[in-house]
């Protein structure tokens, strides 16, 4: 048991960072005049560098990461567009 908390914490920061990034660029796209490309082109950047943490370091926890990054900003991306 002792050993899985490590690992456990390791994911939630990766999980939690990659969020907080996500939060970071939509709020400073918010101040752009093309918000809603902004934050498309920085989800799209996102994913694909979450996909090469997955492949060079072989964890599925960043491909997991990138899933949820790509639910979440496309709800936001679909806001931006139709508000």
């Amino acid at each position: 048991m002792e050993e899985s908390a490590p690992k456990q914490n390791e994911n939630f920061r990766i999980i939690g960072g990659n969020l907080l990034i996500m939060i970071a660029y939509t709020g400073l796209s918010k101040f752009s005049e093309f918000a809603p490309i902004v934050d498309c082109w920085g989800l799209i950047i996102h994913i694909l560098i979450c996909w090469g943490f997955a492949i060079s370091q072989k964890k599925w926890i960043w491909f997991l990461a990138s899933l949820l990054v790509l639910l979440i900003g496309v709800s936001t991306c679909v806001k931006f567009l139709f508000k």
